[in-house]
Formats: structure tokens, sequence, C-alpha cells
């Protein structure tokens, strides 16, 4: 029969581990804004698939291209993919949203996942196989310029291990931007070199 008052803890028990075991963390609080900086195939079913399971969550896509923005709140998807356009209908203008304004989504945002084009160098160092980092360095410097807030970024491009670190280089002024690569880049390490 268990008894529901613990035993104590004896010294030389396996349990000794526990007794001096660190508090735990402060709650982390819930975001309720992120921002995708690229509507392409990477981004944007990102974007839809956290809309839909996070009903709470204001996502927002935002792109510098207007006619690809318009295709997103529009009927013309710029690509397909199975059961995307009925998840879209189900939370377009509910909790998703697309849009031009990439600097107001930015300074709204706690979020951010960054998923822009990484093409294969065509010259320098590492070309025809090094990832060509400008349009991500180009972000890091808006995201730079316009947040007034600290922020959380994610790699969603397919970028070389440690650009994370590079890109916090990339700051202007106090403020303090934390990034955190995803595991699925992380696990590219054979580019790690190519920087």
């Amino acid at each position: 029969m268990l008894s529901s008052h613990p035993q104590p803890i004896r010294q030389g028990s396996i349990n000794d581990s526990w007794v001096n075991f660190p508090p735990a963390p402060p709650p982390v609080s819930t975001p309720t804004s992120i921002c995708v900086i690229g509507a392409g195939h990477v981004g944007t079913p990102h974007a839809i698939v956290a809309a839909k399971k996070c009903p709470r969550l204001k996502v927002t896509v935002v792109d510098d291209d207007p006619q690809k923005i318009a295709m997103w709140n529009g009927s013309v998807l710029p690509f397909y993919e199975p059961g995307m356009l009925e998840m879209l209908e189900d939370v377009r203008g509910v909790n998703l949203y697309f849009s031009t304004d990439v600097e107001a989504a930015i300074h709204e945002s706690e979020i951010i996942l960054v998923s822009v084009s990484t093409p294969i160098k065509d010259a320098g160092v590492g070309a025809g196989f090094a990832p060509n980092l400008m349009y991500w360095e180009t972000v890091a410097r808006r995201i730079a310029k316009v947040a007034t807030s600290a922020k959380i970024i994610v790699e969603r491009s397919t970028v070389p291990v440690k650009t994370a670190s590079a890109m916090a280089t990339n700051r202007v002024g106090a403020v303090h931007i934390q990034d955190r690569e995803d595991e699925e880049d992380r696990s590219e390490e054979h580019t790690s070199e190519l920087q």
C-alpha cells in the first residue's frame, strides 16, 4: 500500500542527487506574437501550421514582394501543398496575417523566424557550394535597426553552423538580440567552415 506521506531521504540513498537539486527556473512567458520574414516555401507553411496549432498566437508573415503578399491574401496561392489552402482559410485573418510592413512586424513580435533565400555563392570563397548569406545579413541588420526590445530569432533558412553568432555582431545600439539556431540547421555541421 502506498503512503500519502513522503518518505524521508536517508543519507547514502539513491536519492541523494536530488537533495541539492537547483530550484526550477522562473516560468517563461508564452509569446503572443511572432513574425516570419520570407513568404516562401519554408516560412509560410511554418506560419500556417503555427497559427492553426496555436490559436492565441498572432502570426504575421512579411515579405518585401507585394505581389507575393497579395497572392497569400487572395485565392491564388504562389505554390501548392496538399491541404495548405484549407488550413490557410481556417486561420487567415483570424490569427494569421500577411503584410509588406516588415518593420511593424519586427517591432511587434517577440519571436522572429527568418526564412529567406540562401542561394549557392557564384563567386568568391565557397563559390559553387557555400550558401550566400547576403539576404540573411540584410534581415539581421534590419531587425537590429528596428527592434526596440529583446527578440528571439530563429533561423529557418539553410545556413552554416555559427551563423547566429555571426549575425549577433550585426546588432546596432543597445538592443539585445537572442539568436537560437534551429535544430535542423545545426545538424549541417559540414558547412561550418564555409563562412
